[in-house]
């Protein structure tokens, strides 16, 4: 048995087959390559949009760095006002070698060191705080010192000058009295021969944390 197509026959299945080509084509090359270009589309925009957060925080880190850097140099301005740590042996020798200098004896010398940071406030009475110190002065910490001397009048004067001259020592209370030598009773009425004067100094040393 023959099967005779006719003109209208073969011109359905000519645009059959270029239907059937075309789908094929389409669905075996053309979407595949619009799903992948869309995949890599996506990939390409996360990969931006990760290049965009991390110069972001390029920046910040720029940002942070330079704040670094200027909070260290205020850091080490404040500190230098202040002595760094020192043991109590440091000290002892500090003032004693001021004494020392100004021809003084000592006849006491005593140090505590808190082991606590110490605030600093400013004068209860001063109307305008030094900027960044109007809720005190942190992170310091204090040595107390209570040193007694005994000497002339005028190497007491210079000792109480140099001591007032350093950096972060504040004198907190002086007391003296003339020097008497013999015991408690006969001190009242023997002088030394050499008319020596004698003070007790309180102070207060801070230094960085």
């Amino acid at each position: 048995m023959t099967l005779k197509l006719t003109a209208r026959d073969k011109q359905i299945l000519y645009w059959l087959f270029l239907f059937v080509l075309a789908f094929g084509i389409w669905y075996f090359l053309i979407k595949p390559a619009r799903e992948k270009n869309n995949e890599l589309m996506t990939l390409i925009s996360a990969a931006d949009a990760r290049v965009s957060e991390f110069r972001q925080k390029a920046e910040d880190l720029d940002s942070i760095r330079q704040a670094y850097k200027s909070a260290e140099s205020s850091r080490q301005a404040e500190a230098s006002h202040f002595y760094c740590k020192l043991s109590s042996s440091d000290i002892d020798g500090l003032f004693t070698g001021l004494a020392v200098s100004n021809s003084l004896q000592v006849n006491r010398l005593s140090v505590d060191i808190s082991e606590a940071d110490s605030v600093i406030m400013p004068y209860v009475f001063s109307e305008i705080p030094p900027e960044g110190y109007e809720e005190g002065l942190r992170g310091l910490n204090t040595a107390f010192v209570r040193l007694e001397v005994s000497g002339s009048a005028g190497n007491i004067y210079k000792l109480i000058d140099e001591i007032c001259a350093l950096r972060a020592v504040l004198l907190k209370r002086l007391d003296w009295w003339p020097y008497y030598t013999g015991t408690v009773h006969e001190s009242f009425y023997m002088r030394s021969e050499d008319d020596k004067t004698a003070a007790r100094l309180e102070l207060e040393l801070y230094m960085c944390s």
